[in-house]
Parts: C-alpha cells; sequence; structure tokens
C-alpha cells in the first residue's frame, strides 16, 4: 500500500479505539509511529493521512478525526480513531529592534502573552516574564508549552550617552553676567532655570545645569557654579527651598516659581522699595527693565533671589 486511500478489505473488523492527540499547528505535519497500532495500514477515510516509512502523517491543521484501519500479524482488522485537536503555539512579539543608552536597563517582557500552562525562557537558559538588558546583543524568548511553542528575537544595540559641557566654574565681578551653553548642538535642552534653549544668560550667583537630549533618546548633563560678586544666590538647595527653581531668568515679562507648593512673594527695586506682591502665582514684571529682588517666603523660611527684567 501506497499510505493514501484505499478501498476496504473484505472480512470484519473490531474497534482499536479512540487515540486523542494534540497537534502544534505551527507548520510541521503530525507524525505517528504506525506500528505500535497494527503490522499493516490498510485504508483511511481521508486523503490527509499518508505512510512514509514506519511513519503516519496525519495532515491538516484543524481540529478533526481521522478513521484509519489496521492488519495486525494475525491478520486481523482494527480500526482506530485518530481525534486530533489543533493547539495553536502563542504569538509573542519582543517589538523592532532597538537601542540601549549607556547607564540604562531596557526591560524585554512577555507578560501579555502569557497564559496557563506556558513557560517563558530567556537565550535558552533564563527563565521569567521579564528580562533585564543592560549591554548590547541579540535575545530571544521561546513561549508556550514544551510541545508548542513560539520564539521572536530582538537586537539592542548600545549607544553612548551625550556628554555636554559647560566649562569650568566661573568666577565675576560685580554686574557681569556670563552666557551658558554647550558647544555640540542636541535634539533638546531642560536647564533648572525651567528654560529650554540651547543657551542661557547667567545673572546671579548660583549652581546651574542642563539635562540635554541626542537623537537616540538618550540624556546627559552637567553642571557649573558661577560667582557673581555681591548678587544673591541664585536657589538655596536645602530645607523648604531644596527643589526651588525660578525662570525664566532674565526674562522680558515674568517669572514662573516651582518646587514650592505655597509661598508668597514680594518683588523690590534695587532701592528697596517693593513693586510687587502675591500668594502662589506667576509673578509679572513691572517695568522698566533692570534688576529686581524677589523674595520668597514658604514655611516661614524665607530666600532671595535677583531677577533680571529685559527691557521691552
Amino acid at each position: 500500500m501506497n499510505g493514501l486511500r484505499s478501498l476496504a478489505l473484505p472480512g470484519h473488523s473490531v474497534s482499536g479505539g479512540i487515540v486523542p492527540r494534540d497537534f502544534c499547528v505551527d507548520g510541521s505535519v503530525d507524525s505517528v509511529d504506525w506500528n505500535q497500532f497494527g503490522s499493516t495500514m490498510l485504508w483511511s477515510d481521508s486523503i490527509d493521512v499518508i505512510l512514509n516509512g514506519t511513519s503516519l502523517l496525519l495532515f491538516g491543521d484543524s481540529s478533526r478525526s481521522y478513521q484509519i484501519q489496521f492488519s495486525d500479524s494475525n491478520g486481523c482488522l482494527v480500526d482506530f480513531i485518530f481525534e486530533k485537536n489543533a493547539v495553536y503555539p502563542p504569538r509573542v512579539d519582543l517589538g523592532a529592534d532597538t537601542t540601549l543608552c549607556e547607564g540604562d536597563t531596557l526591560i524585554l517582557s512577555v507578560d501579555s502573552f502569557m497564559d496557563s500552562g506556558f513557560f517563558a525562557v530567556w537565550n535558552d537558559k533564563n527563565f521569567g516574564l521579564e528580562f533585564p538588558v543592560r549591554q548590547s546583543g541579540e535575545y530571544r524568548v521561546q513561549v508556550g508549552t514544551a510541545g508548542c511553542n513560539s520564539s521572536d528575537t530582538i537586537l539592542v544595540i548600545d549607544q553612548p550617552a551625550p556628554s555636554p559641557n559647560l566649562g569650568n566654574d566661573t568666577n565675576l565681578s560685580s554686574g557681569f553676567t556670563v552666557i551658558l551653553g554647550t558647544k555640540k548642538h542636541w535634539n533638546s535642552y531642560r536647564w533648572n532655570t525651567i528654560e529650554t534653549d540651547s543657551i542661557i544668560l547667567a545673572t546671579v550667583t548660583g549652581k546651574y545645569w542642563v539635562e540635554v537630549t541626542d537623537s537616540n533618546g538618550c540624556r546627559g548633563a552637567d553642571t557649573i557654579r558661577v560667582n557673581i560678586e555681591g548678587s544673591f544666590p541664585y536657589s538655596v538647595k536645602e530645607g523648604v527651598f531644596a527643589h526651588l527653581k525660578i525662570g525664566p531668568n532674565p526674562s522680558s515679562a515674568y517669572v514662573e516659581v516651582q518646587g514650592l507648593e505655597d509661598f508668597t512673594y514680594s518683588l523690590f527695586d534695587l532701592s528697596g522699595k517693593l513693586v510687587a506682591k502675591g500668594v502662589n502665582e506667576v509673578i509679572l514684571l513691572p517695568s522698566p527693565g533692570g534688576m529686581y529682588i524677589l523674595d520668597l517666603e514658604s514655611e516661614g523660611e524665607h530666600q532671595r533671589v535677583e531677577i533680571l527684567r529685559l527691557a521691552p
């Protein structure tokens, strides 16, 4: 016999029972060692059953039954019904190849693809729903059961962190200012003065820092200390004012206070005259342009900052 469906032979047959089979629908063919059922396969009710050597190949990717008749060594006819249950491998997707910024950790996860009884193994040795990546390389995960699983691979490429340079700490005489910036251009900037331009004007004593982001989304930062003779500090990084940020400074219209939930303010000109006061609001700067002293009060503590009002 060539394994394709043939005519039934004369004689009576007996039932060999139902043979349940879970078959993983992964592009392979369900293969059965037919010698355990009989010495000869006589016929099948389906053209999807093919005999290949000692293997019985059951084609088809859906759940279905096959009736197959065998003859044993004594010439007895035995009918078996193969109940094939199609089991589909899980879908798993680690996403597109990506970059990893220096010093960062990328967490790969397959939690959304898991089901009861599934396992997840990374690079053929690490089990778990998540896998931390701290260096470049190709990472593979296999998800499913021992008999039916699928896999995916992602390539992670290291990217160096940007290194902005604001220069050395600077000391200036009273009345002088300094422009702060980096020589290299970056995609975005975030200063502790709330500004987002590539350069800022430092007009008061204090510590200034900038965080830059490059085209890969990687971040880096640098800090500079500016000391201007006779000026009030930009901010004091302690107590209630530990997270104080004021900006933009200089400004042509207003300054905003961040890092304080509740505060009152008083704005003085250099002669000591009170020109504005308020509570928990954006501070509008008066005309004309020039230097003003902003006094902030919160929780009984005070902080003074010089504000430069640009001429309109």
